[in-house]
């Protein structure tokens, strides 16, 4: 009898079923504000262009894959482009940021309650600046976002497995300037330059170090000044992060881009960039929980598909949505295998230099099935 029962526990034991992976649930909070300080700057900066455009495009990536806060004032311009899309925003307010940060960590909090594991991405787009008494700070609409406000209050409230920080402060251009404190002041929308040793403070800030769950890519310029990108209507960092993170990043085919991909990609995409001031350098630390922490999975991403294949006789080439949109620019390594989330059911191009091709609207787009004609003069 007692060996009747041993077996039929072994048995019950090998039949239950096994655990499930705990389910991983996104968020994020997009900050865009072309407005330079309300008050407390030490420097009358001019207000941005394309701090909202930005923050647009980080939300058009993040809503595929998590729930999404987007706090931004709309120009004209860009409501023209995305029309509608001001009806779903909040204005960049330190009592909107409040807000969004309180529900989210409620959400969080119920996450973890059923075995799910919450993430956090968290962007801001606009001026970073110095006050009178030299606190760092990034501007809100009706207020300064300090540090120790952006870890202790924002950050810190989140219990998220992993936090991604992604720091576009600066003007068009998108380099933000760091010494020693987390921003360094603009002029006149200019970052500050400073040198490689400058960095480090950041990378090794207390705040930092007391969240090992937090991730941050920065950009900066190693003692140059950055320079707007009128051509695409966004800043240069922005545009070539979002281009790595869409999938040109992925060097290793895995469909995942992680933190030294993202580097790696802003680092190549500026290689051949001749005026030295126009080149962004990026910073990016994984959080210290896991060094191999996704930025963005492809397969996450809903309501895409995927452009697919080996890309050499493209070169250097460029997608362009209907609504005038620069989606991404990417010039591949040779023998590499491509894969570019695409969104779905919407117009777009693929164009070099000289030759296009209208992308199908529906399904999978393999490189080696279509054929790139001659652009049109217009």
């Amino acid at each position: 009898m007692r060996r009747a029962f041993v077996t039929t526990l072994a048995m019950l034991a090998l039949a239950a079923p096994a655990a499930a992976e705990p389910k991983q649930v996104a968020y994020a909070i997009v900050i865009g504000n072309n407005a330079p300080p309300s008050s407390g700057s030490a420097e009358r900066l001019q207000p941005l262009r394309y701090a909202d455009d930005d923050a647009v495009r980080y939300a058009q990536l993040f809503s595929r894959m998590a729930s999404t806060r987007l706090l931004v004032v709309l120009d004209a311009e860009t409501q023209r482009r995305y029309p509608g899309l001001a009806a779903s925003t909040e204005p960049p307010t330190l009592a909107n940021l409040e807000r969004a940060v309180g529900e989210i960590a409620r959400s969080m909090q119920a996450d973890r309650a059923r075995g799910d594991r919450p993430v956090l991405y968290v962007t801001f787009s606009g001026h970073g600046a110095r006050d009178e008494r030299g606190e760092a700070f990034l501007a809100l609409v009706d207020g300064a976002l300090t540090q120790q406000t952006l870890y202790d209050d924002v950050l810190g409230r989140m219990p998220s497995a992993v936090t991604h920080l992604i720091v576009d402060a600066c003007h068009a251009g998108g380099v933000v300037g760091v010494r020693g404190g987390f921003f360094e002041r603009e002029l006149e929308t200019s970052s500050a330059p400073v040198t490689a040793g400058d960095v480090q403070p950041v990378l090794q800030a207390t705040p930092l170090a007391r969240h090992p769950n937090i991730g941050v890519i920065l950009a900066t310029t190693l003692g140059q000044e950055s320079h707007e990108w009128s051509r695409i209507e966004a800043g240069v960092f922005t545009h070539e992060l979002l281009s790595g993170l869409l999938g040109a990043a992925d060097v290793n085919g895995d469909h995942v881009v992680e933190y030294t991909e993202a580097q790696a990609f802003v680092a190549a995409a500026n290689r051949n960039v001749k005026d030295p001031r126009a080149i962004p350098h990026v910073i990016a630390r994984p959080p210290q929980v896991d060094h191999n922490a996704p930025l963005i999975e492809l397969s996450a991403l809903r309501g895409t598909r995927l452009l697919h294949g080996t890309a050499d006789a493209l070169g250097h080439f460029h997608i362009e949505l209907d609504n005038g949109q620069r989606y991404l620019d990417a010039h591949v390594e040779p023998g590499s295998e491509l894969a570019i989330a695409v969104p779905d059911g919407v117009t777009a191009f693929l164009r070099t230099d000289s030759r296009e091709v209208l992308l199908p609207s529906r399904g999978a787009i393999a490189i080696a099935k279509f054929a790139l004609a001659v652009r049109s003069a217009s």
